[in-house]
């Protein structure tokens, strides 16, 4: 059972509260909060508002954060590995060197998101709206692009190896000095 549904709640409090053993924190709003260097590994935060916050060289790892509104963040070295942030609205948000290693972001929304640098090995991002996002040199290799909008969203350099696309999945992707790679094309 969670132990705060819907509430605004401070930092402190949900550290103290992870350290206690709680992972549930549903609907729990956040903005502008520092939750930099934390871990807070495992926790469900699902539907929750993280506006403004800075996570920042947290580990996120294996985390829901399913439906979360993550805006304007500063997701900077941030642990996401094998995180869920399926629907989440990640918009504007900046996950420069992020480890997003096998993170769901299905249907997620990372529009003008700053990815530069970050890890999105075997990440799944199908259906995802990826347009104007910075991904200068992330390293994409084995991630699942079906059906995302990567309209003016900058690949330059980017590694894109086996990475699996729909048939017009690139369209309107800008790329420099991007080494050509197979990529593996799926018909829908």
């Amino acid at each position: 059972m969670a132990l705060f549904v819907d509430h605004s709640i401070d930092a402190k409090t949900v550290l103290s509260s992870y350290e206690q053993g709680e992972r549930c924190f549903y609907q729990v709003h956040l903005s502008g909060a520092d939750l930099s260097e934390c871990c807070l590994a495992d926790a469900v935060f699902e539907r929750s508002t993280f506006n403004q916050v800075n996570l920042s060289q947290s580990i996120l790892s294996s985390a829901n954060l399913r439906g979360s509104q993550i805006l304007k963040a500063t997701l900077w070295r941030v642990n996401l590995m094998g995180a869920n942030l399926e629907q989440a609205d990640l918009a504007h948000s900046s996950f420069i060197r992020a480890n997003l290693n096998h993170a769901t972001l299905d249907n997620a929304s990372l529009v003008q998101a700053d990815l530069r640098l970050a890890n999105l090995q075997n990440a799944s991002l199908c259906g995802a709206d990826l347009a104007g996002a910075d991904l200068r040199y992330a390293d994409l290799r084995g991630a699942n692009l079906s059906n995302v909008n990567l309209m003016g969203a900058d690949l330059t350099g980017a590694n894109l190896e086996n990475v699996i696309v729909s048939k017009s999945g690139l369209e309107g992707a800008v790329f420099h000095h991007t080494a050509p790679v197979q990529i593996a094309v799926s018909v829908h």
